[in-house]
């Protein structure tokens, strides 16, 4: 019962639906009393041999009334109640969303999707039921409850109610041990459906990757493992659920036995007339309800209170990085960092292996510093794992930075607002994500407003026009789910034209070409050196191609800067930069030659 103490803001706040849906509600319970009533002053008439057409129809006609008026009282109280529900579920799921977009990239390592859809569908869902079935469930059943035993105990035999609710505190006892055993099992259950979502999200935007390994059968057998798991969950909850009603049936049947056998001793005394007798039974009929609303009310308070416990865990996690800055435009884009050492938070030590627990703490940047003035062009390379990405994310204050500090325009990143900070900066990951919808759509997320001709400008920039163009629905084309209709060099393009359209001052290219072709990167490049003059531009890239007119490169190994200064000055170091240029070069000179071979093989 707990849950609807802790959801009480939300009752308080939306006070007038519930209100309503209350009044309504005892009108209804108010009204059900009447009919036993009239039946049982019917069958007296009959058995006194005084009933007449008048009262007849007096009856029926009375009976009709009631019906319409219950009818119409039914339906309003659903729509006020069941609307004050889906109201919680749309709040909930919005703070949610609200709160997944403030954290960094650490949580969404510790929360899987599938996890996080589970939450989200699921739980919230049975949030929803609370705030609807359980407060029609928990008022309308005890209610009608109190009601009819008043009823029962005033107007008929108060010996004879409790003769029939003896069965009940037995009842009570068995309702309290289900709900315990539901609570923990539903808990399991929402948690062995978010694997299986998850899974199933893996499975189907990663189809072509299995089909290209041929691992279906492979993962059939663990789509299979995974869905059993969460069907055992489910009917391990469903066998609790399976308790409840025939407990409730068996309850209601002693109760029916005990109180006919009692109450025929009573006409039989002489304490109770027939039409009494009958219109006890209909109260007693009456009380199926409440007990039924116990046992439910029970079912859906502990599923409730589950989902909500998983839920505020969830918002209850702290953003890594609080937005605490007050500072909303930059005052240039200059660029100073000075990093001391940085490790990812979610890095432990491995237990009993002194080797691995050192390699699994090693700090992925360490005695970082250099300066980009505003307007200038930083290139950024070096092996695989050298930190390059790291880099970037503290750059752009995907996490915080214990040790030493990143500025832009002189004023430390955590001045700034989160929000404001983002908005002059364009940045283009590795893995560009498109949604599935069109071309255009895809293009303006950042700038919606913005008309077709700038977003044809920013296409031509990122050498996309003529692509698209060649589309069969140009700009409306669908890209289908993670933009799974285009190339990977179609899909990094479009993610750059996307980023060119907002015209932000800072732009940041994090291996953002590397399905492109030379000659593409080339005309690319060559077209953001001319209209993005003044901008500050970031290009972390494999193919040093991209970076010879950089202002500065930084070659980065083992999280250390080993070489600086331009391309010029690294060629002539004949360091790292200068050994992977030369066999670069030498690629590009085969690629070249290759095809003239063909043609003269062809001949």
């Amino acid at each position: 019962m707990k849950i609807f103490w802790e959801l009480r803001g939300f009752f308080l706040r939306n006070w007038p639906p519930y209100l309503a849906a209350v009044v309504m509600l005892t009108l209804v319970a108010l009204l059900l009393m009447l009919p036993p009533h009239l039946i049982g002053e019917f069958v007296d008439r009959i058995a006194q041999q005084t009933l007449d057409a008048d009262y007849l129809m007096m009856t029926v006609g009375e009976l009709l009334g009631l019906a319409v008026l219950i009818y119409i009282f039914r339906v309003l109280w659903r729509i006020f109640l069941f609307g004050a529900s889906h109201k919680l579920a749309a709040e909930t799921r919005q703070d949610l969303y609200r709160h997944w977009t403030t954290m960094s990239p650490q949580y969404f390592r510790k929360h899987t999707t599938g996890d996080l859809m589970a939450h989200a569908t699921n739980d919230v869902e049975a949030l929803q039921m609370t705030a609807g079935e359980g407060i029609l469930a928990t008022f309308d059943g005890l209610l009608t409850g109190v009601i009819v035993l008043a009823v029962m105990m005033i107007t008929l035999s108060w010996d004879l109610t409790l003769v029939a609710l003896l069965p009940w505190p037995i009842m009570a006892i068995f309702m309290y041990q289900f709900g315990r055993s539901l609570h923990t099992g539903f808990s399991d259950a929402q948690a062995s459906f978010g694997a299986l979502t998850e899974l199933s999200q893996e499975s189907i935007s990663g189809i072509r990757t299995i089909k290209a390994y041929g691992q279906e059968d492979a993962m059939a057998r663990q789509f299979a493992n995974a869905a059993e798991t969460a069907t055992q969950a489910y009917m391990k909850v469903a066998a609790t659920d399976a308790k409840y009603e025939p407990t409730i049936v068996l309850t209601i049947g002693a109760s029916f036995l005990s109180a006919v056998t009692y109450g025929g001793w009573l006409i039989h005394q002489q304490t109770l007339t027939l039409g009494q007798l009958t219109s006890f039974t209909m109260y007693l009929g009456y009380l199926i309800w409440p007990m039924f609303a116990f046992g439910w009310m029970l079912n859906i308070a502990e599923r409730g209170s589950a989902a909500y416990d998983r839920i505020k865990r969830l918002l209850a996690e702290a953003p890594q990085i609080p937005d605490t800055g007050e500072l909303t435009s930059l005052p240039d884009t200059s660029l100073q960092v000075a990093i001391d050492e940085f490790q990812y938070p979610d890095q432990e030590p491995v237990a009993g292996d002194a080797e691995q627990s050192a390699l699994s703490v090693q700090a992925a940047l360490r005695e970082i510093q250099f300066h980009l003035a505003a307007g200038k062009t930083l290139g950024i390379t070096g092996p695989t794992g050298s930190g390059k990405t790291t880099l970037i994310k503290l750059i752009l204050r995907q996490y915080a930075l214990p040790s030493g500090s990143v500025a832009w325009g002189g004023e430390s990143v955590e001045r700034y607002q989160q929000a404001a900070f983002r908005a002059h900066v364009a940045y283009v990951p590795q893995e560009p994500f498109l949604f599935s919808t069109t071309v255009e759509e895809n293009l303006s997320l950042g700038r919606p407003e913005a008309s077709r001709e700038e977003i044809e400008k920013a296409a031509g920039l990122a050498a996309l026009h003529e692509d698209i163009e060649l589309f069969q629905n140009g700009y409306d084309t669908v890209v289908g789910e993670r933009g799974v209709t285009l190339s990977g060099g179609q899909k990094q393009r479009l993610a750059l034209a996307r980023a060119l359209l907002i015209e932000a001052p800072v732009l940041i290219l994090d291996d953002a070409l590397s399905a492109v072709d030379t000659g593409t990167e080339n005309r690319i490049l060559q077209h953001l050196k001319g209209a993005r003059r003044d901008t500050t531009t970031i290009i972390v890239s494999h193919r040093l191609s991209a970076l010879r007119h950089a202002d500065k490169i930084l070659v980065l190994d083992q999280g250390q800067i080993r070489e600086q200064g331009n391309h010029s000055e690294l060629v002539a170091q004949a360091g790292w930069y200068s050994q992977i240029y030369e066999l670069q070069q030498i690629e590009q000179d085969l690629d070249r030659v290759q095809p003239q071979d063909q043609v003269v093989k062809q001949e």
